[in-house]
């Protein structure tokens, strides 16, 4: 979602339903109550088996701390020095 679409939300205060949030990039799929538990035990599965805790620990501090770069060339020069 980008900032233009935060802000829009933010401004006009009215209420987005499911199919906007996923069109918009807020939440990444939409579930009936039944499929809900599964698709995210599908997702924290996919996740379990194809990363470290280190790596995603790593990934999440440099997603963070780097929000608000001012050049993408710092995030890149940290996830060098990181790999």
């Amino acid at each position: 979602m980008g900032l233009s679409t935060a802000l829009e939300w933010c401004f006009t205060g009215r209420l987005i339903n499911s199919d906007e949030a996923r069109e918009r990039g807020l939440v990444r799929s939409v579930h009936t109550p039944d499929e809900l538990y599964p698709a995210a035990v599908a997702i924290a599965r996919e996740i379990a088996d194809n990363t470290a805790q280190v790596s995603v620990a790593v990934t999440r501090q440099i997603l963070w701390s780097m929000a608000g770069a001012e050049h993408p060339m710092a995030a890149h020069e940290l996830d060098s020095r990181a790999i």
